[in-house]
Order: structure tokens, then C-alpha cells, then sequence
């Protein structure tokens, strides 16, 4: 009995000295809300999956074009994500098999693009003027078609490369 007496006695020491404290508050303030992730995508304009073209002679050996049977054209996939952009087709130039560029060739472009713009509108087939090619935001194939004609005599043998500079600038 004097365990029992002892331990009530605790308690009830332990009671009175609670007695005389403050109660806790309840909690103050919502009880739902938002976690925010904050986050920044900057204007820009990229060219991916370069893809090289081939151009073959004709018969005389006075031009080279990827339109004859054997050649294929050139491409190269664009992806902006802001209006604004455009893809200039910069000065081709043909380089023989010394390694220097062609003097004495004429050089002619057919540039076509397709793609969808970023809202998912499919965009049909558009070119460029004056050497330059505008579209909105999205995606878009860009396919090149080339022909490298000789004014005087016909190309010696060897290799050759057409190179068309291209570059998305901010229109």
C-alpha cells in the first residue's frame, strides 16, 4: 500500500504543478498550399541532325546537282522556341578536289522547309527569300537541294564538296 500511496502521491504533485501552467495554443494558419518550382527556359534557336547531301555530274561533266539520279540533298532539323527567328542561308561555295574552292561555277539553291510549330500546328512547305527562311516557333526539316553549274569546260576528276553556311539569327 505505501508503493501505491507514493505513486498517488507523485501524480498528484505532478497535477498541481500543471495546474498552474499555460495551456498550448492551437495551431494557427492553413492547413493546404502550393510548393513552387521556379524556373527559366531562354529565347534561343538550335540546328541539330546535320545530314550530308551528295551531288553528281551530269553526262558533260558541267554540272553537279543533288537533283540527278544518285544525288540526294542536304538537311538539317531546326527547333526555336520563341517567334522571332529566322534561318539564313549564307554564300555557297564548291570546293574541288585541290582542296581550294571552284572559281568559274554558278551555284544554285533550292531550300524547302516543313515542320509544326510549337502549339502543334502542322506548317506545309515554305522557302526563302532572299536568302533567308522565316518561321514561327516549333520544329521544322529543312531540306536542301544543290547544283553547281561550270561557265566554261567541264569539272576535272576527283572529290567535291558544296558547302551552304547556314545559321538561325534572331530576325
Amino acid at each position: 500500500m505505501k508503493k501505491f500511496s507514493l505513486i498517488a502521491g507523485a501524480v498528484l504533485a505532478l497535477a498541481a504543478s500543471f495546474a498552474g501552467a499555460q495551456t498550448i495554443p492551437d495551431a494557427v494558419g492553413s492547413n493546404a498550399g502550393d510548393l513552387k518550382f521556379n524556373g527559366t527556359i531562354s529565347p534561343a534557336c538550335n540546328l541539330q541532325n546535320f545530314i550530308d547531301g551528295t551531288v553528281v555530274a551530269n553526262v558533260n561533266q558541267t554540272i553537279m546537282s543533288s537533283t540527278i539520279s544518285g544525288g540526294a540533298p542536304a538537311s538539317v532539323r531546326i527547333r526555336t522556341n520563341v517567334n522571332g527567328y529566322s534561318l539564313v542561308i549564307g554564300t555557297p561555295y564548291l570546293v574541288g578536289p585541290n582542296g581550294s574552292p571552284v572559281g568559274d561555277v554558278t551555284i544554285a539553291l533550292d531550300p524547302v522547309g516543313n515542320g509544326t510549330d510549337l502549339v502543334g500546328t502542322v506548317k506545309g512547305a515554305f522557302g526563302a527569300a532572299n536568302g533567308k527562311m522565316l518561321f514561327d516557333s516549333g520544329i521544322y526539316g529543312i531540306v536542301v537541294n544543290g547544283q553547281a553549274t561550270k561557265n566554261t569546260g567541264a569539272f576535272e576528276a576527283g572529290t567535291y564538296v558544296l558547302r551552304v553556311p547556314v545559321t538561325c539569327v534572331a530576325a
